[in-house]
C-alpha cells in the first residue's frame, strides 16, 4: 500500500474535493416540475400527524408524500406571499404573510384573524411569528415597532419598550429579543441600527451587551439551543455562541442573514443567503474555528428543519426545498473537469481509497475520508475499464479493458499471452487468493496471481465457452457455459452437471455469485435461480427493475444478497420457504438509478453511478415499523368519525378509507394490506385507498398495516365497525 501511495503522490495529477466528511449528503429536489406553485420557499413545517406545509411565495402548501395542496389557491385568497408558519395545541395551523396578516386553517377554509386591522396599523414589516401552545396569544416581531404580544380578543402590549426590536425568537415563554435604534427617516444611514440583545425569561429581563461593532448593521436575528445551556445566535454577518444567557465568543459569516440549525448528533447548519449555500459543522468547536463543509453550494437557504423520522428538509429563495431522507447517505463528485470521465467500475483499496475504472479507459483513485481525487498515469491498452480489482496481499490493483493490466510501483504492466498481446478480458467476475478469472468475449480464464499466466477453463480437450465462474466455500467450481451449468466439487479433475436434475440447469448464466452460507444465485437478463441445500427455486421480481445481465452481486454481513444494475438496486433476504424483495432507487434517497458497479468497505456499500460515488450504510434501511395513518373516512362520501364499534344503518354500507404513513423516505410509494376479519385473507394495495363498496351487514373489525423500507409489515391500525340488518331482518 505504501508503495502505491508513494508513487501516486510522484507520479499523478492529484485534487482536493475539499470533503470533511465521506462526500455530500444526497438530496432529492423538489420545484414546480414536482407541484409546488413556485421555487419560491420561505419555511416548511411539519405538524403534529405528519403533514408537511411549505410557506412559498404564491400560498400556503400541504404535502402528504403524494401531492401538494394549495390553500390560498382553493380559497382563491390573493395573500399569497407566506412567510411563517405555527401550530397550536387544538392543531390548528397559523401563517403570517409579507402583508403583515394573520391567518389559520379551519376545514381546509383559510380564516383571517379578526385582528387584523390593528396590527395594520403598526409600523414596519414581521420579522418573526410565534403562537403560545394554547393559541390564545401571538407574538409578533415588527420591524419598526417591537414585539407585540396580541391574545384572540384583541389586546396587545409592546414588549419591553415601542419602537426598539426588530426580532424575536419565542421558545415556551422565553424571549430573545435583538433591540434596535431606529435610523428609517435618515436616507443615508443604516436602517436599523443594532444596540443590544436582550434575553427575557420568565423570570425577568436580563441584557447581554455586545460590542456595537461587531453587529454590522444587522437587521435579521436567528438562533438554535445547543445543549441545555447553549444557545447560537446569529445576528447580522456574525453567529454570537451564548452560555447560561452569557456571551462567549462570535465568528463572521459572508452575509447578513443566516439559519442556524443544531442537529440530534451536536453537528451544526447555518444556511445563508447570496449563493453561500449549507455550511456543515461537526461541532460546536468547528464552529468557533470556521471550519466547516459547504452544501448545496450556490443555492440561497430560507429554512433547515427536520421530520420526526430525521429528513432533512431545506427551503430556498429560487430553487425550491430539497429534501435528505438520511443524513448516512453521500455522494462524491469527481473533480468537475474530469466529470466526462464516468465511473464504469469500483474496487476498494485500503484507509479509504477506491479505485474508479473511468469511461476513458483511465483509472482514478478518490479517498473519500481525506476528500482527494488523483488519476493513475494511462494504461497501456486505453478502452473502457470494465472491471477493477485491488489485492491489497500485494498492493496491486488490476484492470480490465482490452487486456488484463495491473498496477504495480507506480507503473502498469500487462499480463503476457500470444505474442505479448495479453489476455483479452471484458470483466473480472471472481477473485481468490490465488487466482482471477477474467470473462472474455468466448471463453473464461482463470489467472494465476503470482506468475500471471492464464489458463484456459476445459471440459475435456475442448475450451469452455465460459459466461460466468464462482467457487464455493467447499471449493465447488461453478461455471456457465453458452449451453448449461456445471460445477466441479472439490477432488473431481472433470466439470460435470450438477447432482440436481433441473431444467434451471439447462438455461445460460450470465452472473454467478454464491454466499458465505453457499447459497448459489446465478441468471441472465429474465429472472435469476436461487440454489441452495438441493433445492431451486426461479427468482421473477415483481417490478419492472430486474438487474439484467450485467448485474453486480455483493453480500451484506447479516447475509442479504445486494443486487446493483443499470436499473438501482435489488436487496434479497432469503428465508426457508420463501424471500423478501427490496427495491432502492430514486425514490429511497439515491441521485441515480444507473449504478454501474459496487463496493464494501467500513459497514458502507459503495456504488459507482453517473452522478459520482454514492455510500450508504449497509443499515440504511433497517428502518422501525409502521403503523398506518387514518386520514378520511367515508361514509357514502360523507365525512365520518370512525369511533370503535360504531354502529352504522344497514344503508351506510359504502366505505372509503384514506390512509398515509408520512414517511417521506419512500414518498409517494406506501405499500398497504387490510383485512375485514381476523380470518379472512390479507389484501395488498399499493393505493392510499380503500374502497368497500356494498357490505352486508355484520360487524367489521377491519385490520390495516403498512410495509416499511425494509418490506416488513408493521402494526395494525384497527377501525372497529358494524353495519346494522335491514329492518325487517332485525
Amino acid at each position: 500500500m505504501q508503495k502505491i501511495i508513494v508513487c501516486l503522490l510522484i507520479i499523478c495529477i492529484c485534487h482536493s474535493l475539499g470533503l470533511s466528511q465521506i462526500g455530500q449528503p444526497v438530496f432529492r429536489h423538489y420545484t414546480k416540475d414536482q407541484g409546488l406553485p413556485t421555487n419560491n420557499v420561505n419555511e416548511i413545517y411539519q405538524d403534529k400527524t405528519g403533514y408537511i406545509w411549505i410557506a412559498t411565495g404564491e400560498g400556503l402548501c400541504r404535502y402528504d408524500g403524494y401531492v401538494y395542496k394549495n390553500y390560498h389557491s382553493i380559497n382563491s385568497n390573493s395573500d399569497n406571499n407566506v412567510r411563517f408558519i405555527e401550530q397550536d395545541s387544538t392543531g390548528r395551523i397559523w401563517f403570517a404573510t409579507l402583508k403583515n396578516r394573520i391567518y389559520y386553517i379551519v376545514n381546509d377554509l383559510i380564516i383571517p384573524f379578526r385582528h387584523n386591522d390593528k396590527i395594520k396599523k403598526t409600523k414596519g414589516v414581521f420579522h418573526d411569528f410565534k403562537v403560545n401552545k394554547s393559541g390564545t396569544v401571538l407574538y409578533l416581531a415588527m420591524g419598526r415597532t417591537g414585539l407585540i404580544s396580541m391574545d384572540t380578543s384583541g389586546y396587545y402590549s409592546v414588549l419591553p419598550k415601542k419602537n426598539t426590536n426588530s426580532k424575536v425568537i419565542y421558545e415556551y415563554e422565553d424571549f430573545i429579543i435583538s433591540s434596535f435604534n431606529n435610523k428609517e427617516d435618515a436616507p443615508d444611514s443604516t436602517i436599523w441600527k443594532p444596540n443590544t440583545i436582550e434575553w427575557h425569561t420568565s423570570a425577568g429581563k436580563k441584557d447581554i451587551i455586545i460590542d456595537k461593532k461587531n453587529l454590522d448593521g444587522a437587521i435579521h436575528i436567528y438562533g438554535a439551543k445547543f445543549g441545555t445551556t447553549g444557545r447560537i445566535v446569529v445576528l447580522g454577518k456574525k453567529v454570537f455562541y451564548f452560555e447560561n444567557q452569557t456571551y462567549k465568543w462570535n465568528n463572521l459569516l459572508p452575509v447578513l442573514k443566516g439559519i442556524p440549525f443544531v442537529d440530534s448528533d451536536g453537528s451544526i447548519y447555518i444556511g445563508m443567503l447570496e449563493g453561500n449555500g449549507l455550511r456543515k459543522y461537526k461541532n460546536l468547536e468547528d464552529l468557533r474555528l470556521n471550519r466547516f463543509t459547504t452544501i448545496l453550494g450556490g443555492k440561497s437557504i430560507t429554512w433547515i428543519s427536520k421530520d420526526r423520522a430525521d429528513g432533512m428538509w431545506v427551503s430556498t429563495i429560487d430553487d425550491g426545498y430539497y429534501y435528505n431522507a438520511n443524513s448516512s447517505t453521500f455522494l462524491s463528485e469527481m473533480p468537475e473537469n474530469y466529470r466526462a470521465k464516468k465511473m464504469r467500475s469500483l474496487t476498494a483499496g485500503g484507509n479509504g481509497q477506491f479505485f474508479l475504472g473511468l469511461s476513458s479507459g483511465e483509472v482514478a483513485e478518490i479517498n473519500p475520508y481525506q476528500g482527494s481525487f488523483s488519476m493513475l498515469p494511462k494504461c497501456p491498452y486505453p478502452s473502457i475499464v470494465q472491471s477493477v480489482y485491488y489485492d491489497q496481499s500485494k498492493t496491486r490493483m488490476y484492470a480490465a479493458s482490452n487486456y488484463l493490466q495491473y498496477f504495480e510501483n507506480g507503473k502498469w504492466f500487462s499480463t503476457v499471452k500470444q505474442n505479448d498481446r495479453g489476455i483479452p478480458c471484458q470483466i473480472i467476475t471472481y477473485r481468490d487468493q490465488n487466482h482471477i478469472f477474467c470473462k472474455t468475449g468466448q471463453y473464461g480464464l482463470l489467472v494465476d496471481k503470482n506468475d500471471l499466466s492464464g489458463k484456459l477453463l476445459k471440459a475435456g480437450d475442448e475450451g469452455l465457452d465460459i459466461r460466468a465462474f464462482a467457487i464455493s466455500n467447499d471449493s465447488t467450481v461453478w461455471v456457465s457455459t453458452s449451453k448449461e451449468i456445471l460445477c466441479k466439487p472439490k477432488g473431481v479433475k472433470e466439470f460435470r452437471k450438477p447432482d440436481l436434475s433441473n431444467k434451471a440447469f439447462e438455461t445460460p448464466a450470465e452472473y454467478f455469485y454464491i454466499s458465505r452460507k453457499g447459497e448459489v444465485i446465478f441468471g441472465n437478463s429474465n429472472s435469476f435461480y436461487y440454489f441452495f441445500k438441493n433445492k431451486i427455486s426461479k427468482i421473477t421480481p415483481k417490478k419492472e427493475t430486474f438487474p439484467g445481465n450485467d448485474a453486480k452481486i455483493l453480500e451484506s454481513p447479516d447475509g442479504k444478497i445486494w443486487m446493483v444494475s443499470g436499473k438501482g438496486c435489488m436487496i434479497y433476504h432469503f428465508y426457508e420457504g420463501g424471500f423478501d424483495e427490496q427495491y432502492i432507487g430514486l425514490n429511497y434517497g439515491l441521485p441515480d438509478e444507473q449504478i454501474f458497479d459496487a463496493a464494501y468497505y467500513d459497514k458502507k456499500f459503495w456504488l459507482a453511478t453517473d452522478k459520482g460515488l454514492v455510500t450508504i450504510p449497509d443499515t440504511l434501511y433497517n428502518h422501525a415499523l409502521i403503523t398506518p395513518s387514518l386520514e378520511y373516512f367515508l361514509v357514502n362520501d360523507s365525512l365520518f368519525s370512525p369511533e370503535k364499534n360504531h354502529l352504522l344503518s344497514y344503508d351506510q354500507n359504502n366505505i372509503t378509507i384514506t390512509l398515509n404513513t408520512f414517511n417521506y423516505r419512500i414518498a409517494g410509494r406506501n405499500l398497504f394490506r387490510y383485512r375485514l376479519h381476523s380470518k379472512s385473507s390479507w389484501q395488498e394495495t399499493s393505493e392510499k385507498q380503500i374502497k368497500l363498496f356494498s357490505l352486508q351487514d355484520g360487524n367489521y373489525p377491519l385490520e390495516i398495516q403498512a410495509k416499511n423500507e425494509e418490506g416488513i409489515w408493521g402494526k395494525s391500525l384497527l377501525i372497529d365497525f358494524s353495519i346494522a340488518p335491514i329492518f325487517y331482518k332485525s
